[in-house]
């Protein structure tokens, strides 16, 4: 399940991401408009773009990251560090997000703390 969990984070990450396009379809133009390299000057609307999209560039990182080393044993530690990051970064920023869509990254982070906890005892 750690790559089923890897899996989900990486899915969640393109639709993260795919989402993102479709909310800031304005912003993105502005972006391109205005230019990439003069990210200083961005209004709060086109940083909110880049950073929805560059989250979810980063979960289908990690996911994919989580799926490759799934079965190394070395990797197993930075997994668990992982999973429990994706339980616990939710609940603290919830504390000031209430609303949000952060609560899903609970779900791939319970997923790798069970297979993990499972194949630890079929060891």
């Amino acid at each position: 399940m750690v790559r089923s969990g890897g899996t989900v984070l990486a899915a969640m990450g393109i639709i993260h991401t795919l989402i993102g396009v479709l909310l800031f379809s304005n912003e993105l133009l502005s972006i391109w408009d205005f230019g990439l390299l003069r990210g200083l000057s961005w209004g709060y609307p086109e940083l909110a773009a880049f950073w929805f999209l560059i989250f979810g560039w980063l979960m289908v990182a990690t996911g994919l990251l989580l799926r490759a080393t799934a079965e190394h044993e070395p990797a197993r530690r930075a997994s668990r560090w992982v999973a429990i990051s994706l339980v616990v970064f939710p609940v603290l920023t919830g504390l000031f997000l209430p609303v949000s869509g952060l609560w899903l990254l609970i779900i791939p982070g319970v997923m790798i703390l069970h297979e993990l906890r499972h194949t630890s005892r079929g060891s």
